[in-house]
């Protein structure tokens, strides 16, 4: 096996693990905000009609919101870097393969 061909199967196996860990590391956190999204909206529509607790579904409702823009903002976040990942991949097919 060529120097070149050793470098490149380093560089692929370093994608994939980085590739790997992001999305394990966001479908986590997006798990874990989707149960909080999830309970939030569970404890709103279980006392929005009780007048009693009218500033604890004011909270809910400001959890809830705040919470949709998090996900929106990892979902975000998810997607930059991938898009870094792509750039990687398409640095390497440069350097490595001189077809289409």
């Amino acid at each position: 096996m060529h120097t070149e061909d050793r470098e490149l199967q380093i560089e692929l196996v370093n994608l994939q693990i980085d590739h790997e860990f992001l999305t394990s590391f966001f479908m986590g956190i997006l798990a874990i905000q989707f149960g909080v999204l999830i309970g939030f909206a569970s404890i709103y529509y279980a006392v929005y009609t009780n007048p009693q607790y009218l500033i604890l579904s004011m909270g809910l409702i400001v959890g809830i919101f705040v919470l949709v823009i998090s996900i929106y903002r990892t979902v975000r976040r998810y997607e930059n870097k991938r898009k870094e990942i792509k750039q990687r991949i398409q640095k390497l097919r440069e350097k490595y393969v001189w077809w289409d």
